[in-house]
């Protein structure tokens, strides 16, 4: 009884012992694999604000038609085309909204590429006048006064983008469809004396304008920057040409009615931006 007593006790003994031993001999169990990080994708759509300043110029040019037809002496087509030059510009805050969708393919090699598409509409200040006083023109040796106001106030863009994305990080380019509303007028006065009002002590012959919704070409790039999952801030700059549009006047002194003596007038502008802005993306 006692023999069986201290077997029992030395079996209970090393039990565990052999436990340890066997499960030492079985295979480490692998742990479990780490999750993927997550990858961030431009992909989907967005709307914005932005804010910055714009650089609006424009060329003018006066072109009056030579005798015959036109009722004009060659001194006086002299004094009134050179008179017309000019190139007006003027810095100004623009601001507004923009709105578009991306695309980031996921296919090797491609998933840094961003394609995209972007309109915005925005406010700018783009009024610009130009007063000449009486001053001598030098080729003619005529006294001529020219007073020209062209405004622009606001201007659009629908717009292709092209990015290449390092993770939250883009650089692209852009272009595309610039379009905005430009207004024109301009009063001429000179020492001829044609019977028209008298302004500053000269005749103010030539006096009219036109408004013209331009369309023109924009291009630029820019970058922006993901610092939240649906949020993102850009800096851009844009060129745009907006073309030109022409209009005439008539000399409105006694004696000088349609299709007397005309004088057309062209403004070609071009807009230059740079900006900053913020999208939300959803």
């Amino acid at each position: 009884m006692r023999n069986t007593s201290i077997a029992i006790i030395s079996a209970v003994s090393i039990l565990p012992f052999a436990q340890a031993a066997s499960a030492a001999d079985l295979p480490l169990k692998a742990p479990p694999p780490a999750a993927p990080l997550a990858v961030f994708s431009w992909t989907g759509c967005y709307v914005g604000a932005n804010l910055g300043g714009g650089q609006v110029k424009h060329n003018l040019t006066t072109d009056a038609p030579p005798f015959p037809p036109n009722l004009i002496s060659g001194v006086a087509r002299t004094a009134i085309n050179n008179a017309g030059l000019a190139s007006l510009s003027h810095t100004g805050i623009t601001g507004g909204g923009q709105a578009g969708c991306n695309w980031q393919p996921t296919t090797a090699g491609w998933s840094h590429l961003v394609l995209g598409i972007e309109g915005d509409f925005n406010g700018i200040d783009g009024d610009v006048s130009r007063n000449t006083g009486n001053v001598v023109e030098p080729v003619s040796g005529r006294t001529v006064a020219s007073v020209d106001h062209i405004g622009m106030n606001w201007f659009a863009t629908v717009r292709g983008r092209v990015g290449w994305a390092f993770d939250r990080f883009m650089i692209y380019g852009t272009g595309g469809a610039a379009i905005a509303n430009v207004d024109a007028s301009k009063r001429f006065a000179w020492d001829f004396a044609d019977g028209c009002p008298i302004v500053n002590g000269l005749n103010e012959c030539h006096v009219g304008g036109r408004s013209s919704t331009r369309v023109g070409w924009t291009a630029g790039g820019g970058v922006e920057w993901a610092f939240r999952d649906h949020w993102s801030a850009k800096a851009e700059y844009l060129y745009a040409d907006l073309g030109n549009f022409s209009y005439s006047t008539f000399n409105n002194g006694a004696g000088f009615g349609p299709p007397g003596q005309v004088a057309n007038h062209t403004v070609s502008t071009k807009l230059q931006v740079v900006r900053v802005g913020i999208n939300y993306r959803f």
